[in-house]
């Protein structure tokens, strides 16, 4: 008797709109603490309050692990293994300095073409201490909440409905459209 999956395309759908709304709640709520005087253009504390957001977006994924009974090992696949987690580190440390040059060209080219600026102006780590904290706030935990949620919940909740190439086509068709802002 084969196994039913945990994973199915109506759940996955769910927990998708279900993490879109809490991600606007939480940016809203990032988005009105200048209001009450903290100053995030400076790097530590931009960075630092990233981290936070982006573990607070973890919350639906880890109530959708709750509610199935999944293990956090098979929401990215299986077991670890150290080779792979020490190449995706080091993919995300590369990766870094190439988004900051990418918003910065963005923010240029936004600004020539007489449009607006971007919506959050991230700042630039002025020294090592800030390059390594934007490293661990915006590369770990982005991954933490992003890894789980596309490749654990999404991909496997489409791949239950359709084959493996068009699960993962529109699985990267989700996620750049949930990354795409401007």
């Amino acid at each position: 008797m084969q196994r039913q999956s945990k994973f199915n395309l109506v759940s996955a759908g769910w927990m998708l709109l279900l993490w879109l709304v809490w991600y606007q709640c939480v940016m809203g709520l990032v988005g009105t603490l200048p209001l009450l005087g903290l100053d995030l253009t400076q790097p530590t504390p931009y960075y630092l309050l990233t981290g936070i957001s982006e573990l607070l977006l973890l919350l639906p994924v880890v109530v959708y692990m709750w509610v199935y009974g999944i293990a956090p090992r098979r929401m990215i696949g299986g077991p670890w293994r150290g080779k792979q987690v020490a190449l995706g580190a080091a993919v995300g440390i590369c990766i870094l300095p190439a988004t900051l040059f990418v918003g910065t060209f963005w923010a240029a080219l936004l600004k020539w073409l007489g449009g607006g600026q971007m919506e959050v102006q991230m700042p630039l780590p002025a020294n090592v201490w800030e390059l390594l904290l934007a490293m661990a706030c915006l590369g770990i935990t982005a991954a933490a909440v992003e890894e789980p949620l596309f490749r654990g919940i999404l991909q496997r909740g489409l791949a239950a409905r359709l084959r493996k190439w068009p699960a993962l086509v529109l699985t990267a068709l989700l996620f750049a459209l949930c990354h795409f802002q401007h």
